[in-house]
């Protein structure tokens, strides 16, 4: 039997990754005459207005609103709305929520539930060696209960096998480009006398490690003039502040907060800088690409390694090299950017429609098998 009924459970509507991807696909899916119930913890968040037309919103009664160990009983909350909506499939749509998915299980034994790998499963130190044994067993006692697994890229499935030691495991990218013509605009070489401007995109918090992008501009800056806006949010902007102010950067770095023009801000700079310590797979990179930008990143995701395979499109170097970065942002400038042949062939797997069909192929694959 399809997938004819889907339904994703989230703790809230907070501005995550996830969820923005989530109510992406599921949009796709109603459009193909699937049903689409969003469970939720709780209301709050702004991304309960990005909620698909079409889509059921189903909320617990009482509310279960975020907070530290919230995650440690939501599935259990949960639980016995999931058997009464009686959905064909269980959707869990990314690494925060993979702790939900036990106690749904033990209410719809019958209901396949699968899990998309948001994040690396492990991060370091505790993905190899003599570590690893401590932490393999938490990570299976936590992804209890999922059925199958969609990684955002071969090498988040080729961890999942290390890690799990299974294979129950599809490549299913994001859908982070429209479908229809790219925005691409050429970026030839800055010229070497003109100012290099950066444009960094991310919320403000340790995951993105900002501060290693300061220190690659106080690097970058002894040898040309440069200058930084960064677009986010986050609970670590007034210590950002200090450090920018504390470097003496105020005058090149720019923590801009929010914009809806983004495009503007493509066109404008010279690449796209990424100094995360980890991600998963960073829609503002393919973004940046579809706009013609190339992308200067710590090697920080299998993502970025499958994405940026040739030096039209970016460089990656070493994470924490502050130093590494300021050069190779200065010498990825220097040269072309990507063709938009290039560009359009990388991006072909991260199109909205070709992603979701990808999606359903395998919801229904794994419901009817």
């Amino acid at each position: 039997m399809p997938a004819r009924h889907i339904l994703i459970p989230i703790h809230d509507f907070s501005a995550g990754g996830t969820e923005l991807i989530a109510f992406r696909l599921a949009s796709h899916w109603l459009a193909t005459g699937r049903q689409v119930t969003i469970l939720a913890g709780a209301r709050d968040g702004p991304m309960i207005e990005r909620v698909p037309q079409g889509a059921a919103v189903h909320v617990l009664d009482p509310e279960r609103s975020r907070w530290r160990f919230s995650r440690v009983r939501l599935g259990a909350q949960m639980a016995p709305d999931v058997a009464r909506i009686a959905p064909d499939l269980v959707f869990i749509p990314g690494n925060f929520h993979f702790g939900l998915a036990r106690a749904i299980k033990a209410a719809v034994p019958q209901t396949k539930i699968i899990g998309k790998i948001s994040n690396p499963l492990v991060g370091a130190p505790f993905d190899h060696g003599a570590l690893a044994a401590v932490a393999r067993p938490v990570l299976k006692t936590i992804t209890a209960g999922i059925d199958w697994f969609a990684a955002m890229s071969p090498g988040l499935a080729q961890d999942l096998q290390r890690q799990l030691g299974h294979a129950r495991v599809s490549t299913l990218y994001d859908p982070n480009i429209p479908d229809g013509p790219l925005p691409f605009i050429p970026h030839p070489p800055r010229n070497g006398s003109e100012p290099l401007r950066l444009l960094g995109i991310g919320r403000l918090e340790p995951q993105k490690n900002w501060p290693l992008a300061f220190e690659a501009i106080a690097k970058i800056r002894q040898q040309t003039p440069v200058t930084l806006r960064i677009f986010g949010q986050g609970p670590d902007r007034a210590q950002l502040e200090q450090r920018i102010a504390a470097m003496d950067l105020s005058d090149v770095i720019d923590l801009a907060g929010f914009t809806d023009r983004l495009a503007e801000e493509f066109a404008h700079a010279h690449a796209l800088l990424i100094t995360s310590h980890f991600e998963g797979g960073p829609a503002v990179a393919a973004e940046a690409l579809a706009h013609g930008l190339p992308v200067v990143a710590t090697d920080c995701s299998h993502f970025l390694r499958d994405l940026i395979d040739d030096p039209t499109l970016g460089t990656l170097v070493s994470k924490g090299d502050a130093a590494a970065l300021g050069k190779a942002a200065i010498a990825q400038t220097l040269r072309n950017g990507p063709t938009d042949e290039l560009v359009a062939r990388k991006l072909a797997p991260l199109r909205f429609g070709a992603t979701a069909k990808a999606y359903l192929d395998c919801f229904d694959r794994v419901c009817e098998g």
